[in-house]
């Protein structure tokens, strides 16, 4: 079976394999371990750094003893995102949104909604398109796509949409925070928050 990925987060296993983390707009969200990926030879190369996007082909089999990995046979690169690499809060952005999503993904039934609303993001980002709500309205369509849209009265809205971005931000993290019990701590938020201040 062959699925796109957005790499979320990788760990290290043992010394020459992986632990990657990505979202499938098939499946959603993948454990998947990569043996032998740390050597210089390995075929899966650039496909399974953070923030990738690639296409896998997966093994029927999961692993003996950890029903819950896979092994993928192959990684073929998409798009690495250069540009969105080289600029600090761009990448921040992406950082933030791949944790969210590492833990709120969890099911597959809105997985291919997450997926498209994430790669739309990074390909803008990766445009150098960093508008001042970007991540803003990322976070309003998360909440509705995972069907936890705020209820507000135009008024609200408004009022909402005339803060800084900032404040927006907080208002949909707290607001996702308290409605799924996840995004107690957010360890990018603090680097977004870091980057903003010395790109001022």
């Amino acid at each position: 079976m062959r699925t796109q990925i957005i790499v979320l987060h990788r760990y290290a296993y043992g010394d020459s394999s992986w632990i990657v983390k990505a979202l499938s707009p098939d499946i959603g969200l993948l454990s998947l371990l990569v043996k032998g990926a740390k050597s210089k030879n390995s075929q899966f190369k650039a496909g399974i750094d953070p923030l990738a996007h690639s296409e896998i082909e997966l093994r029927y089999n999961r692993c003996k003893g950890n029903s819950s990995l896979i092994m993928p046979k192959e990684a073929f690169l998409q798009n690495y995102f250069p540009k969105m690499r080289m600029n600090l809060q761009s990448l921040a952005s992406a950082q933030l949104m791949a944790e969210i999503l590492l833990k709120l993904g969890n099911e597959s039934s809105h997985a291919e909604k997450e997926f498209k609303w994430l790669l739309n993001n990074l390909e803008s980002l990766e445009l150098n398109d960093v508008k001042k709500n970007s991540l803003s309205l990322w976070l309003d369509s998360l909440c509705g796509i995972l069907g936890y849209a705020p209820m507000l009265s135009p008024a609200q809205k408004l009022q909402l949409w005339s803060q800084k971005a900032e404040r927006i931000e907080s208002f949909f993290l707290c607001h996702l925070k308290t409605h799924t019990g996840a995004l107690e701590t957010l360890r990018t938020w603090d680097w977004l928050l870091e980057t903003r201040r010395l790109s001022a």
